[in-house]
């Protein structure tokens, strides 16, 4: 996977450098940034769509997959939401949210703590 700090950057193109300036605002700002889950695993950031790292959720059409999109809603929508997202080896946006007042656990930790999600150990990178 590729970091995007901008202090060893490995050679990218120019949209991956752009994609990535975007992404450093997205995952540095919380207040004003919408987040909303698309399904338990997916989420959007500025009209992005990002992968949660390390889980995969059922689909909607099940009761699960319909829990598991309620509670990545329910945990975004606070006020004090931080993401970091990057882009994967194959140009996914893969990234994960932490909410201050929930102690410390991140989405992903959240949704496999339901049993509802599955982990995938980090095969999405």
């Amino acid at each position: 996977m590729q970091s995007y700090l901008f202090n060893s950057i490995p050679k990218i193109n120019v949209m991956h450098v752009m994609l990535a300036f975007v992404l450093t605002n997205i995952a540095s700002m919380s207040i004003g940034v919408e987040f909303h889950a698309m399904k338990g695993d997916i989420f959007f950031a500025k009209g992005h769509k990002v992968q949660v790292l390390g889980v995969q959720c059922p689909d909607l059409d099940t009761v699960e997959g319909l829990q598991a999109k309620r509670i990545a809603n329910t945990y975004l929508s606070g006020s004090r939401v931080k993401c970091v997202i990057q882009v994967s080896k194959n140009g996914q946006l893969v990234g994960d949210c932490k909410l201050n007042a929930n102690n410390g656990r991140a989405l992903s930790e959240v949704l496999l703590a339901t049993g509802l999600c599955r982990s995938t150990s980090g095969s999405d990178l």
